[in-house]
């Protein structure tokens, strides 16, 4: 059982979203594209509660990879 724990860990912690086809997500502290729609990560946030009693991967997560971006901002004409 341990050891089904252990690869399942491996597997969350690989497949966090760093980048989606629009750009690199970026954390709380990023510097964000102003032409860019930027969403909250729900796998990022969850695997940020999943392994928080490691104390440092919840902040590694929330901390760069936290805001995902989903889309181009449509132009406004002003």
């Amino acid at each position: 059982m341990k050891k089904l724990t252990v690869i399942l860990f491996l597997l969350f912690l690989s497949s966090c979203a760093s980048q989606t086809q629009y750009g690199k997500c970026v954390g709380l502290d990023g510097d964000k594209d102003p032409k860019l729609i930027y969403k909250v990560s729900t796998r990022n946030a969850l695997l940020s509660i999943l392994t928080i009693e490691t104390i440092i991967t919840p902040i590694l997560y929330i901390k760069d990879y936290i805001f995902c971006p989903i889309g181009l901002k449509p132009e406004t004409k002003e």
